[in-house]
């Protein structure tokens, strides 16, 4: 098989399996299955978080992470195997990792299976930087869209933030270093990049108009640690005074004295 027809069987094999929507799979488990009827009805991490909370958003992105970057990792060593310097005359390792993540996160916006939305392709992008040569500079821009969740409570900011590091790190990487096929490469990831922003027209309109929807980082986080005492859990300060229970116990306690 010629290094063309593989690179359609990468770009084949990554496009089926970024159509798999991680979130979609977690949420069918959950009782109260209202994923795409609440907050921005998008069936990613972020709307996770607001729908279902802390836990079932990091499990979503682990996996989102792991299928993406493991995805394209193994094409590239695959073929980088396969088709050595010697055949090619120059490393294909790169070419192949960017082609297939670009192809999995496509089909995380636009999946195979109409009848599924798509997501917005930023879990998937983070997993493909995530097992990138700049893996580190990832998980940088990744504390750092932490930080400004939690300071701006709105998911679209870190995410802009991140795709827009990563890109920029990535075309100076592969420059620098006189990576082969970098031009080639540098425009699968931009594309990448403005499909993404393209995903959230949406969300830029509304963070415009201040009409975006929070995240509900702190929150969501607080009660995924909330602990238990006394084997009774304990209700936070803020939300004493809707918890009926409260309000009879003290009644009662009136009428006793």
């Amino acid at each position: 098989m010629s290094f063309s027809w593989a690179l359609v069987v990468v770009f084949v094999v990554s496009y089926l399996i970024g159509s798999v929507n991680i979130s979609k799979i977690v949420s069918f488990f959950k009782k109260d299955r209202k994923l795409e009827s609440t907050g921005s009805g998008n069936p990613g991490t972020m709307n996770m978080l607001r729908t279902y909370g802390a836990k079932s958003a990091v499990i979503t992105l682990v996996l989102e992470v792991v299928k993406a970057g493991l995805t394209a990792w193994l094409c590239a060593f695959i073929l980088t195997k396969n088709y050595p310097v010697e055949t090619l005359g120059y490393d294909c390792n790169l070419l192949v990792f960017y082609f297939s993540g670009f192809a999995i996160v496509l089909a995380s916006c636009f999946p195979f299976l109409g009848t599924v939305k798509g997501g917005k392709g930023v879990a998937c992008a983070f997993g493909v930087f995530c097992f990138s040569p700049l893996w580190y500079v990832s998980l940088s821009l990744f504390a750092l869209g932490i930080i400004l969740i939690i300071i701006t409570e709105y998911g679209a900011i870190s995410s802009f933030v991140f795709i827009l590091g990563m890109s920029i790190a990535t075309t100076i990487y592969l420059f620098v270093l006189n990576v082969a096929n970098a031009p080639l490469i540098c425009a699968l990831i931009w594309v990448m990049a403005v499909l993404i922003y393209a995903r959230h027209y949406k969300n830029i309109y509304r963070l415009c108009t201040h009409q975006e929807n929070k995240a509900n980082f702190k929150s969501s986080f607080k009660k995924l640690f909330h602990k238990r005492r006394n084997g009774v859990e304990e209700i936070p300060e803020d939300e004493v005074e809707h918890t009926p229970e409260k309000i009879v116990e003290v009644e009662d306690n009136k009428k006793t004295d």
